[in-house]
């Protein structure tokens, strides 16, 4: 128990430190806790627990963006990453339409469509590349026009 709460802990502090936005959106524990996985590269533990949040709830947007980050870097399955990080954008957007300000899950919001734009890239779909790219510049600072290579 004090292990899973040091873990829980770290991942706050995590999210507090690297999403410097205002916390009105509190992302759930299993999510802290899946990202922290892929960060680590322990991809195995981040699909469990997506899974996990999928069984209580098959429309969440975390668990799909795990999955899509899952599928991107540890599996190397592109058409699942795209896949998912659609599901996760069109789930979120849903409940947050864009811009989203600081009250929704905006961190959660660019890293999908940066995830997006990179597994896009990685399939060959340029022209998609570039239209995620041009609507991730139109929403957030700074732009990622050096993205356009």
């Amino acid at each position: 128990m004090r292990l899973r709460s040091a873990r829980l802990l770290a991942g706050l502090l995590f999210l507090c430190i690297s999403w410097p936005v205002r916390a009105d959106y509190l992302y759930s524990v299993d999510y802290t806790e899946a990202a922290q996985a892929v960060l680590a590269r322990r991809y195995v533990d981040a699909r469990g627990l997506a899974d996990r949040m999928l069984e209580s709830d098959p429309d969440s947007f975390e668990a799909h963006a795990v999955l899509g980050q899952v599928h991107l870097r540890g599996e190397e399955d592109l058409g699942l990453a795209q896949f998912h990080l659609n599901r996760a954008r069109a789930l979120l957007e849903r409940r947050f339409p864009p811009p989203l300000g600081q009250a929704g899950p905006q961190a959660l919001h660019q890293e999908i469509l940066r995830n997006l734009r990179q597994t896009a890239y990685l399939r060959e779909q340029y022209q998609h590349s570039l239209e995620l790219l041009s609507e991730y510049n139109a929403l957030y600072d700074p732009d990622l026009d050096h993205l356009r290579g």
